[in-house]
């Protein structure tokens, strides 16, 4: 099947050039126009628009164009989503790598604490480690649409409970929070019991 903006079947190579410069002139278009810009009587040009219908094949074309760009604004809009997507994934990866680091050298540092071959706590507390695996487990949530925060709670919430809400969230780091947390009050009853 032939397109609008295409020859048409009984039209002239001159009758469609002529087409084609009123189709290609966009929105100014006008048949005076045309008939300047190829040096033809008004009258002929008038005639191929009326006995062609050129401005039922322009108005197509025009559709045309738009469905078109419109298709390539999507394509790159889903592009561009995809693209913010992957950096999104990136930048989790990588802090999750930087936590795993941090926890390791946390954990190192505890160690060495309780064993004695340091005398000094470790800089990071527990708190300041909680909230960084709060930020990136919360990061990691809505990167995949899952809920971020709850809001139903009764008293006080303490830290024991938000314990248990890490735990319940995400194993990784509630498991790694758990060995940091046990391995506190180890140390801090194994104070308590030589003072």
């Amino acid at each position: 099947m032939t397109l609008p903006w295409e020859i048409q079947p009984k039209e002239s190579e001159k009758a469609f050039a002529a087409f084609c410069v009123y189709r290609d002139l966009g929105p100014d278009r006008s048949l005076s126009k045309v008939s300047e810009a190829l040096q033809k009587s008004s009258r002929w040009i008038k005639e191929w628009s009326r006995t062609h219908d050129w401005i039922v094949r322009v108005k197509a074309y025009d559709n045309h164009l738009d469905e078109v760009q419109r298709q390539e604004e999507e394509t790159q809009l889903k592009q561009d989503i995809k693209s913010a997507a992957k950096s999104r994934r990136d930048i989790l990866t990588k802090q999750r790598k930087i936590l795993e680091k941090q926890t390791d050298h946390l954990l190192k540092q505890w160690e060495n604490y309780e064993s004695g071959k340091i005398k000094k706590p470790p800089l990071m507390s527990m708190s300041d480690w909680r909230q960084v695996t709060d930020s990136i487990v919360r990061n990691e949530r809505l990167e995949h649409g899952e809920v971020t925060e709850r809001t139903e709670h009764s008293g006080d919430i303490s830290t024991s409970n938000d314990l248990s809400r890490l735990i319940t969230e995400d194993a990784d780091s509630a498991e790694l929070l758990a060995e940091l947390w046990r391995r506190r009050n180890r140390k801090g009853a194994a104070d308590s019991g030589k003072e």
